[in-house]
Parts: C-alpha cells; structure tokens; sequence
C-alpha cells in the first residue's frame, strides 16, 4: 500500500480468557490483503495494596458480550 491508497481494517475479538483478550486485525486493499497481525490485551484495574500500581481484574460478563455478536451469544 502506499500514501493515499484506500484501506480498510477489520478487526474481531479472536479469544476470550478470565483477564486477557486477543484481538485479531487484517488490512486490506481492494481485495488484496496487505497485513494481519493480532494483540493480547490484559483487563487491569488499581492495586489496592500498592498506590499507582496495577491488578489483573476478570474482565466483566457485560464487557464480553458487548464485543460478542448476536448470532454467537446465543
């Protein structure tokens, strides 16, 4: 791809786990894929016993079924 071209992204939640999340991209030009790649994303929230620091949370049930969609919640 180059300057200028039209792109476009799709991305999907590939994997659910208690606190973390794999996000699956693909960039394609035309019909033309260009790059795939993925991420994990963790679910973390304030450390109580340690000011400024970070705890690994469950990510909560209505997060998951915001980024579900219909056909496969039920």
């Amino acid at each position: 791809s180059r300057f200028g071209d039209r792109i476009s992204i799709a991305s999907r939640v590939a994997e659910w786990r208690r606190s973390s999340l794999t996000i699956e991209h693909r960039l394609s030009r035309g019909e033309t894929l260009a790059v795939e790649g993925r991420e994990t994303r963790v679910w973390a929230g304030h450390d109580p016993q340690r000011p400024g620091g970070i705890q690994v949370k469950a990510i909560p049930e209505e997060v998951m079924r915001r980024f579900t969609p219909m056909r496969e919640q039920s």
